[in-house]
């Protein structure tokens, strides 16, 4: 996903190195990860909600938030919307 230096800058900041072979890389906080998404989800583009909104599930699952928490919530209202929200629990059941 392609983003502006203004949405990027707070991004590196927290980010963590990590390295895969000789390869050195920073993976995006938890957070982030999940804004994005949701902010992707917000954009309804054909063909990529099923994805995006199992990934949201998957990292949450992987890392044991609570997509019921108020946090994940307000990153959600505010990168995304009340009903991307409200479709997330749903899915989620």
């Amino acid at each position: 996903m392609l983003v502006s230096q203004t949405t990027f800058a707070p991004m590196l900041a927290t980010a963590r190195p990590a390295q895969v072979g000789e390869t050195g890389f920073q993976i995006p906080s938890l957070e982030h990860l999940l804004a994005l998404k949701f902010h992707v989800l917000k954009q309804e583009i054909p063909g990529r909600g099923f994805k995006d909104l199992m990934d949201v599930l998957t990292l949450a699952e992987c890392n044991g938030v609570d997509l019921r928490s108020d946090r994940i919530r307000e990153l959600c209202e505010q990168f995304g919307s009340t009903k991307v929200y409200e479709r997330v629990l749903a899915f989620k059941g």
